[in-house]
């Protein structure tokens, strides 16, 4: 038996907060600017931000020109040494969004929804990820007979604008042999702390060697984060066939195995999970209080070999 994780050996990383859905003066939004956008984050303690506006909006794929909202080189330049604001966009598919990190839409000659997108995206070094993708937890096919939404990397476990889950469609996937992954966003909008979009509403923990984008995207493809709505780990162990974790305000961490079946929860901050070897993957959910309220994390799933 062989665990295979993303999580060996952290101690030589640092953790880095990290939203990855966000919208700006360029999905209509008058008053953020993607570095405005990044001065909030920071003073939530988010040091990465991606800024993902609709592409509808954004050369050179419009469908109406009155639209257009050109990007600058300007709009990525900041002050902070210690952030990091990366450009993107949200994909507009028939039925779906799918966040583009890493590129422009300028930097691809697929449009989203035709044949090859995904593939062009990872070809360019970019990321996918499934955004609000909740609406499928009853209906995984949708996204398992689709080429291009089922090669996304990552999906939105949680999502801050609808305030929803996607565990259900997350253990469909990886049932179904998908390798993906799970982040939590804000999917912030308008930047108001009194809405369940807020900047703090969810976020997602890496593991960097740097602050860099090959950093950051090394760390998402590997699946060397977790995403959280408010907790964070205080200890994450995967080793030989022990999983342990702690995390502070944590008041029950359940671990799930193949189809979502449930394997074992702990009421407690901290627990252990003993791998018996016919679970193929392993993933945990953790769930407690968080200075906000109630507030949930989402650990990557391991595979059991």
């Amino acid at each position: 038996m062989k665990l295979i994780s993303s999580y060996s050996d952290l101690r030589k990383y640092r953790t880095y907060r990290a939203s990855l859905h966000n919208h700006t003066f360029k999905s209509g939004i008058p008053t953020a600017s993607p570095k405005t956008a990044l001065s909030i984050y920071l003073l939530c303690g988010i040091q990465i931000v991606a800024i993902t506006d609709h592409d509808r909006r954004l050369e050179p794929h419009c469908k109406l020109p009155s639209e257009k909202v050109p990007w600058r080189d300007g709009d990525w330049l900041h002050n902070y040494p210690d952030a990091l604001l990366i450009p993107g966009f949200e994909a507009t598919f028939p039925e779906a969004h799918v966040s583009v990190l890493g590129l422009r839409p300028a930097e691809l000659q697929v449009l989203p929804g035709e044949r090859g997108f995904t593939a062009a995206v990872e070809q360019r070094g970019g990321y996918t990820v499934l955004n609000h993708p909740g609406k499928w937890n009853q209906a995984p096919q949708y996204v398992l007979e689709d080429p291009e939404l089922s090669r996304c990397m990552a999906l939105e476990v949680y999502n801050g604008g609808q305030a929803a889950e996607a565990s259900l469609l997350w253990d469909h996937l990886l049932s179904s042999g998908l390798k993906i992954f799970g982040l939590a966003n804000s999917d912030c909008h308008d930047y108001d702390f009194t809405k369940t979009s807020r900047p703090n509403s969810a976020w997602n923990v890496l593991w960097l060697e740097e602050l860099s984008w090959e950093a950051v995207l090394d760390a998402l493809k590997a699946g060397r984060l977790y995403a959280t709505t408010g907790i964070e780990l205080e200890e994450l162990v995967v080793e030989e066939e022990r999983i342990f974790l702690e995390a502070q305000g944590a008041e029950r961490i359940s671990f799930f195995g193949h189809r979502g079946q449930l394997l074992a929860e702990a009421r407690a901050s901290a627990a252990e999970y003993v791998v018996r070897g016919d679970e193929k993957y392993i993933r945990a959910e953790i769930e407690g209080a968080s200075p906000s309220g109630p507030a949930k994390a989402w650990i990557q799933p391991i595979w059991v070999r």
